[in-house]
């Protein structure tokens, strides 16, 4: 928690933001034939920046250090940026953690372009808000800001975008930028080799106190380094032109390492994502430790949480291979996301495959290896009837998929750990389960319940162990539901990280 609250996990979180936007599409070569008809200050500047011939870039990741001020006449802050830009659909998030007062204050900002909207997000501490900007002037700046980084930091991007060129002289060219029904420009001057020495525009709003107002923006340029063929900044300001005088209120320097392009962010097998190990242990154990203690007084309410009376009652596949069960449990969570977009993150639930998407670190100190993937698998991963779903490494408890109907159901019973066969059903004294899923489409087909059953019996000398064990599958199956939840609506665009 303290890591997050200073906002020293922002790389993580941006890698959660740029595995959201799913997987870029393949750059492929930039040839002579696709620069050959643009101005001819354009070809310039792209075959200095070492375009043409190399693979085009669709997505990029960097990290920046500098400093950064709110007001004129502030002293500078210290800042770290992360961010992650992209092609098809043009998106970036750009995370900072600003730091001042000699380091006892924390700002963390996060700034976005997503589904053609734009959003600034400032929190104290990463906890209370001191700035949250929406709204048509956010849209324009966000994609402006878009259209800076691709110049500088990709310009091949520009050519995998709706972005269209106007020579101005043989110094400088013009450019624009279409997405979301809005169109932004800028203009780029260029030095004696053909690289940019700076971005000018007046698409973007200054907040001031009167309110935000459209004032010109440039992004000038200290020099620029080679890395790999390919060329970055050196060092760059950020600069208001104000009736009052020229605001720098920003100076990044660039690293030769602090670009990567078209990063791997997901492996072939589907990248996984462990969480912040000693935050989550200690939540997941707080959590058990509330609910083993409550448990005479808490039992109806965790085996019914989220779920309605009506939800409880009603029939769901499987309940006939467990008809009488001597713990059972119905839970519920609605989902903003129609139910074909939640049954993929479902269908790869188990060991080796996407996780439990639940407390991982917590899981992993009793030697389980869950990995909770934060995307999507490739299809072949996901369940079919007769695989296995492992609760953890070879010889831990698993379950047998009975069978699966996509976007609707999946029904899973109890199997043996040693030979993965599953027990005999209707299962009757000698001790089995069920774990059963739902997807009802709710709000015309927009939203999903996704529904979460078990039907569990056992000999009677199993009675304590199992009121033990009761308590600790509900705190794990409640942050498995929430977190299904929180992916699936961050890969529709609907949540914050």
């Amino acid at each position: 928690m303290l890591a997050s609250l200073l906002g020293r996990d922002l790389g993580e979180r941006l890698d959660r933001d740029a595995r959201s936007l799913g997987t870029p599409p393949p750059p492929g070569i930039v040839t002579e034939d696709e620069v050959a008809d643009l101005p001819a200050t354009v070809q310039r500047y792209l075959r200095s920046m070492g375009v043409v011939g190399r693979p085009a870039v669709t997505s990029f990741r960097a990290h920046l250090r500098g400093e950064f001020r709110m007001r004129p006449g502030q002293p500078f802050m210290r800042a770290d940026v992360w961010q992650y830009n992209r092609t098809e659909p043009i998106s970036r998030v750009f995370w900072m953690r600003i730091t001042m007062a000699g380091g006892l204050l924390t700002m963390v900002g996060r700034d976005s372009y997503l589904d053609g909207r734009g959003r600034m997000l400032g929190k104290l501490f990463d906890t209370v808000v001191v700035a949250d900007g929406q709204g048509d002037p956010f849209d324009i700046g966000e994609l402006t800001t878009w259209l800076n980084d691709a110049v500088l930091m990709a310009p091949s991007m520009l050519l995998r975008a709706p972005v269209s060129f106007q020579e101005v002289d043989d110094s400088s060219f013009e450019l624009s930028l279409t997405d979301a029904g809005r169109t932004v420009s800028a203009r780029v001057v260029l030095d004696e080799r053909g690289a940019p020495v700076d971005f000018q525009t007046e698409d973007r709003y200054v907040d001031l106190p009167g309110g935000l107002v459209r004032a010109p923006w440039s992004t000038p340029l200290d020099g620029w380094q080679e890395v790999d063929g390919s060329w970055i900044p050196t060092r760059g300001s950020a600069v208001w032109h104000l009736p009052d005088g020229d605001f720098t209120y920003a100076v990044l320097e660039f690293a030769p390492d602090s670009v990567e392009w078209n990063p791997v962010l997901v492996a072939a097998d589907g990248q996984h994502t462990i969480r912040s190990g000693a935050w989550d242990a200690v939540r997941g154990a707080a959590a058990i430790a509330y609910t083993l203690v409550g448990s005479p007084w808490l039992r109806e309410r965790y085996n019914r949480w989220g779920a309605s009376k009506e939800e409880w009652l009603e029939a769901m596949p499987g309940d006939e291979l467990v008809p009488d069960p001597v713990l059972l449990s119905t839970r519920a969570v609605t989902i903003d996301a129609p139910p074909e977009a939640v049954w993929p993150w479902l269908a790869q639930i188990g060991q080796g495959r996407g996780g439990l998407y639940s407390y991982d670190a917590l899981e992993n100190l009793m030697g389980l290896d869950i990995h909770s993937a934060d995307s999507l698998l490739r299809e072949d991963r996901q369940l079919n009837p007769g695989d296995l779903v492992r609760l953890g490494k070879p010889g831990s408890p698993c379950f047998s998929v009975v069978s699966l109907d996509p976007n609707r159901s999946l029904v899973l019973i109890g199997a043996d750990p040693a030979t993965g066969e599953p027990v005999t059903t209707p299962v009757q004294d000698g001790g089995g389960a069920t774990w059963q899923w739902l997807l009802r489409p709710i709000r015309g087909g927009a939203a999903t319940r996704l529904i979460s059953r078990q039907r569990n019996t056992h000999p009677t000398k199993e009675r304590t162990m199992w009121r033990l064990v009761e308590p600790i599958g509900f705190v794990m199956e409640r942050r498995m539901l929430l977190g299904i939840k929180e992916r699936v609506e961050r890969a529709s665009g609907l949540s914050e990280p």
